[in-house]
């Protein structure tokens, strides 16, 4: 059960969050439905109708989230320059001998302290790696997956100047 069935809405609402246009997510559902009413399908089966509908590709996907086990847990280091905020994403996995890294988008949350606040999504590829974006405020809190589309833990968030420091030496 720990494999499938505790995590299988968690999945399939995380898929939801990756083909990013209800439309299309919930008319993958239909054709799934119409296509097996009365009968009994496979993972693979819904695995061919949700890239034919949507046009993707979910083989990292079903291998990471649905064969492979575990979680994500995001720990971030960030550090704001004039209006750019870079962030160093860490993601650790809860059975990193099974699944060394889930690769999936992920949005992340800048709360100012004037009450602006910005959501912005990357894709994630590897454990280590950094994202930049704009932000005029003062940064008051950052968030990781603010709307909970994917199962994960969040880490640690701590400010560290030397976030651009490393930026800057890889530009270089």
């Amino acid at each position: 059960g720990r494999l499938s069935y505790d995590k299988g809405a968690a999945i399939v609402h995380t898929l939801r969050f990756l083909v990013n246009d209800d439309d299309t997510f919930f008319e993958l559902l239909q054709q799934y439905q119409s296509d097996f009413a009365d009968s009994t399908a496979r993972l693979n089966d819904f695995k061919v109708i949700a890239e034919s509908v949507s046009g993707m590709d979910f083989t990292a996907f079903f291998n990471e989230w649905y064969y492979g086990e575990g979680f994500p847990t995001y720990n971030l280091e960030w550090n704001k320059n004039n209006s750019q905020v870079f962030i160093e994403i860490n993601q650790n996995t809860s059975m990193s001998g099974i699944t060394p890294l889930f690769t999936n988008d992920l949005e992340i949350k800048i709360n100012g302290t004037d009450g602006s606040s910005t959501t912005e999504r990357f894709s994630i590829n590897t454990n280590n790696q950094i994202v930049a974006f704009s932000f005029d405020g003062e940064v008051e809190s950052i968030e990781v997956d603010p709307n909970n589309w994917i199962m994960n833990k969040a880490g640690t968030m701590t400010e560290n100047n030397e976030v651009l420091s490393v930026i800057d030496n890889e530009s270089k």
